[in-house]
């Protein structure tokens, strides 16, 4: 097993890790809050927040979650594009989980 023989390590959990908004009007301001969450034994970090064009959120690279705890991050992203236009936006989160370094976080909105 990975974690006895490499000791203590960061465990990167999210919930949820899909937001679908459904149908919403054009130029209307969405927002999601995501639980960061380190279920490991040693300091999570967050190396790097990559952002799809349009999307937003508070997380910065450098932030320490210690073990057992998170951090409620806020994603937005604005409707927009022309009635029935879907978009997918996404936050992708780079951290030093040895197992799973990199999670990708999503957000669905169909334009009204």
């Amino acid at each position: 097993d990975f974690e006895n023989q490499h000791g203590p390590q960061p465990k990167l959990g999210t919930d949820p890790s899909y937001c679908d908004f459904g149908v919403q009007k054009a130029g209307k301001i969405l927002k999601q809050k995501f639980a960061i969450k380190n279920e490991g034994d040693a300091d999570l970090i967050i190396r790097a927040v990559e952002l799809s064009e349009g999307v937003t959120a508070d997380l910065t690279a450098g932030t320490v979650i210690k073990p057992g705890s998170s951090y409620v991050m806020t994603a937005a992203t604005a409707v927009r594009g022309q009635s029935g236009h879907s978009y997918s936006g996404s936050v992708n989160l780079i951290t030093n989980d040895p197992v799973r370094p990199r999670r990708e976080l999503r957000l669905n909105v169909t334009t009204k």
